[in-house]
């Protein structure tokens, strides 16, 4: 079960104040719509799994991941686009506790 979750939409960078218990981890995605190509994203406090440009209305998706030995509070995940003219950003982002 997650201990804390969020969303950020429509905002470039996205970001979200994550809450992550000691030990636990934290997992995030982002898709936006860009017209221009190609897109890399940026993570801050994540580190980045995967960046996929998807093949049907120029959307893009990445994906980040990070453990962390000590609890976080608030602390800030950031995903920010290198495309101006992002459309339609959703961030998606959840932290476990380790089991």
């Amino acid at each position: 079960t997650a201990t804390d979750s969020g969303t950020d939409s429509d905002s470039d960078p996205a970001t979200y104040a994550e809450d992550i218990a000691a030990g636990g981890v934290a997992l995030a995605f982002v898709a936006h719509r860009s017209n221009t190509d190609p897109t890399t994203f940026t993570w801050t406090n994540l580190t980045e799994e995967s960046d996929r440009a998807a093949v049907v209305s120029n959307l893009y998706v990445t994906g980040a991941s990070a453990e962390f030995a000590s609890t976080q509070t608030n602390l800030s995940i950031e995903c920010d686009s290198s495309n101006a003219g992002v459309r339609s950003p959703l961030l998606v982002t959840a932290s476990f506790p380790k089991t």
